[in-house]
């Protein structure tokens, strides 16, 4: 055999298997007794991507006829050490991780890995309130769980997969559920995650079990085979698949059925409530959707280091007016030469509202769990794979669940991915000659970050909306000898993130690149004859933001109201992706004409409705006395500003909120509210100051809207590159982006609202444009 992929030939042509599906699986094996042993053998002969052993018993003797990875010489030894030994041998290709864990003194230990897995096994004989609380955990989670038995001459496999809609069922729980409503109750979905242990669940007194009836190798292996078997191909959701299969090695009969959900089951018939908050609780993409709203995987390394980890929950910071913290936050307009001669130049942000007050923010031991559980800083050879994300930020993929972290001060590389030492300083302008360190969060930015996006978070959540951030805890980084400037702790926030593709350098830019494509047949006249006499200038159109947020103070033209022929962009070099989706377009955009021209083109309404959510959420932040981060600290001719288009990120549809959201905000770390911020001037409060900033936040973001590149530094102008027609069309399309901010900034119905027939188009236009920006 010249490869170990070799090994897998044979497997590759088995009928309706994907092979590549079933080793992207990672799993959870509870238990490594005579059905786990073989469970866990079977699994690394399919090569699945990761399996979990966890078991806290030793080798015993009377385990040595059934218990297939273990020999005479591992009696006394721990199960899971003797386990992984005697897999190296048949392991192909499988990561293997031991754990001696006691899963009941140690139930918070489950749940992290069962956030990794995509599948469970539960080989642990502990009885019916213990699969009870690991089918909870797994609808919960939303991964598949499997458990298997057997005893005298009877193997039972059950196999329950994810279903397609949360609270469809059926689980385990549907025919096997105990029967004690107290700790029921105390299973449930809802708060199976929260406990550190399950020790008030009981052992079943009376199971039968091997010890009763006897068990040999051929029940143990068979259970553990029909177990495999099960999963392997509901994978592929092969419609005869049963729940339950039974087999008796005496009469060699199989029975086997599909399990009916229970309509009083009281873990996958939830009310409308509890199915909410599980959807709520899944963030999962499927890998087409991971690439179109997240970009390549695996352009930048991520490696551990030391360290700690803080857990963020609701409550553990507040805010809090304060001379003292209002003293200790004006500080640092100055530099951090209380630290010593060598910060006689140095700066960190300065952000003119009191520092958070800490109630709760605390280190966790084993960290937020799994790929969370120790301090990752950017690195040219490190254990993760990341894409990046700015500068200094980076996403990391949970492959097997699909859910998507964002780790916000990581460390910087160069324009050219060479990366620098950890944190580098770099030059900043101000009126002192100094430095800032670039590349990390600081203590005060990161609990101010975290706070700022969970409220942020809150203010949406009435209006059916997501913030694009979950805050989820920070790294506290600690490097030794590599480490800068020591004295200044080093952070870094963690969220759960929905998207990261930007609406100005990505969705906009890309719509622009491709407006020649988009429509191919149009006259410059057509669209001059739009404009206004003072926008022209020959044959070209001014600028939105010069005419429409300077001193001409013109009013933007609205697109909405004059159709437009689109067609879908020619994309058979782009791959399988793009020209799926560009097939769906073509089925949906040649619209009849009268519904053309009772709801205008496509593309202005996506244009109308992106302006429209960003007008409503920076409305929505001033309504609640709160900056997204307008202010002057160490530069008095450039302030800070992040209110811009590209601090909002794009929505996957499997994501999006009740309104069907295409624009989720982030970036709070240097957000602040009226109520604790002073005048950096002064160090007293301002409201005065507060509110004239806030009015130039809201300019600052109109004149982004309309095209000016100077706001963020990132948006792509590439008018000069397109054709006049489509130059022209640009200016248009820029002028009802920003009518539609200005529509909702000022509270005034929607009077261009996507109506449901072009729903789907414009969803496939938006990732379209995304994904095919990801090709450049």
């Amino acid at each position: 055999m010249n490869s170990i992929a070799e090994a897998f030939v044979r497997q590759r042509s088995v009928p309706d298997w994907n092979i590549d599906t079933i080793q992207n699986q990672s799993a959870l094996l509870l238990g490594v007794g005579g059905i786990g042993c073989t469970i866990a053998l079977a699994l690394c002969r399919l090569g699945i991507k990761k399996l979990h052993l966890l078991d806290m018993d030793v080798v015993d003797a009377t385990n040595l006829n059934r218990q297939v990875l273990y020999s005479a010489s591992d009696v006394g030894r721990k199960k899971v050490e003797a386990a992984r030994a005697g897999l190296a041998a048949h392991n192909l290709q499988t990561t293997l991780v031991a754990h001696d864990v006691d899963a009941i003194a140690k139930w918070d230990h489950v749940v992290e890995l069962a956030k990794e897995s995509t599948v469970v096994f539960n080989g642990i004989d502990h009885g019916g309130y213990f699969d009870y609380a690991v089918t909870s955990l797994c609808i919960r989670l939303r991964c598949h769980y499997v458990t298997a038995s057997s005893y005298g001459h009877t193997a039972i496999a059950e196999n329950f997969p994810v279903p397609k809609r949360v609270g469809t069922g059926p689980c385990w729980a549907c025919n096997n559920s105990p029967t004690n409503q107290e700790i029921l109750d105390k299973l449930a979905p809802q708060k199976i995650i929260s406990y550190s242990n399950l020790n008030f669940v009981p052992k079943d007194t009376h199971m039968p079990g091997s010890q009763s009836y006897g068990s040999s190798v051929l029940v143990a292996s068979l259970a553990a085979h029909q177990a495999v078997t099960a999963w392997a191909n509901s994978l592929f959701e092969f419609d005869t698949i049963p729940h339950w299969v039974t087999f008796n090695l005496r009469t060699f009969e199989m029975f086997s059925y599909k399990v009916e959900q229970n309509s009083h089951c009281r873990l996958c018939c939830v009310t409308s409530e509890e199915k909410e908050d599980l959807k709520r609780s899944s963030t999962a993409l499927n890998a087409r959707t991971l690439s179109i709203y997240f970009g390549r995987h695996g352009k930048v390394s991520l490696r551990e280091v030391g360290g700690s980890v803080r857990e963020y929950a609701s409550g553990c910071l507040k805010e809090e007016p304060s001379e003292e913290l209002c003293k200790a936050a004006h500080s640092r307009l100055s530099p951090l030469a209380e630290l010593g001669t060598e910060y006689e130049n140095v700066y960190v942000p300065a952000t003119p509202s009191t520092d958070l007050v800490e109630s709760g923010f605390n280190e966790v031991k084993g960290g937020l769990g799994g790929m969370l559980s120790k301090p990752l800083l950017k690195a040219a050879e490190g254990s993760f794979k990341a894409i990046p994300s700015g500068v200094r930020s980076a996403i990391l993929i949970n492959d097997s669940k699909g859910i998507c972290y964002r780790l916000k001060g990581c460390g910087c590389y160069t324009d050219s991915g060479e990366f620098r030492v950890p944190f580098p300083s770099q030059p900043i302008e101000s009126k002192t000659s100094g430095i800032e360190i670039k590349g990390c969060c600081f203590k005060h930015t990161a609990e101010r970050e975290l706070f700022m996006t969970e409220k942020v978070g809150r203010l949406l959540a009435p209006h059916g909306l997501k913030a694009g951030n979950d805050p989820l805890g920070a790294f506290a980084y600690s490097l030794g000898d590599d480490e800068p400037f020591p004295k200044i702790p080093k952070y870094c926030c963690v969220y759960k993130t929905i998207g990261e593709k930007r609406l100005a350098s990505d969705l906009l830019a890309g719509l622009e690149r491709l407006l020649p494509s988009l429509i191919p047949n149009l006259e410059l006249d057509q669209i001059l004859s739009l404009f206004p006499e003072r926008r022209l200038q020959g044959k070209s159109v001014q600028a939105t933001w010069r005419a429409c947020c300077t001193s001409d103070n013109l009013s933007p033209i609205d697109m909405c109201c004059h159709p437009l022929d689109e067609s879908a962009p020619d994309t058979r070099a782009r791959g399988s992706d793009a020209l799926e989706l560009c097939n769906d377009l073509k089925k949906v955009l040649p619209l009849v004409e009268e519904l053309k021209l009772k709801y205008g083109s496509c593309l202005a309404l996506l244009y109308w409705r992106l302006g429209r959510e960003a007008g409503f959420f920076k409305r929505l932040l001033e309504d609640n006395s709160i900056s997204w981060g307008y202010f002057i600290d160490h530069n008095p001719f450039e302030p800070h500003c992040n209110s811009h288009p590209n601090n909002f990120v794009l929505v996957p549809e499997a994501l999006e909120g009740e309104g069907g959201q295409l624009l989720a905000p982030v970036d709070f770390d240097l957000a602040f509210s009226k109520s604790t911020f002073f005048s950096p001037y002064t160090g007293n409060p301002d409201a005065d100051l507060f509110d004239s900033w806030i009015a130039s936040e809201h300019a600052e973001m109109e004149r982004a809207l309309g095209g000016e590149q100077a706001n963020s530094g990132v948006q792509m102008n590439e008018t000069e590159l397109l054709p006049p027609p489509h130059a022209a069309l640009k200016w248009g399309l820029r002028d009802t982006l920003l009518a539609g901010y200005r529509s909702a900034y000022a509270k005034l119905p929607d009077c261009h609202p996507i109506p449901d027939c072009l729903q789907t188009p414009v969803r496939r236009l938006v990732d379209l444009v995304l994904l095919l920006g990801n090709e450049h």
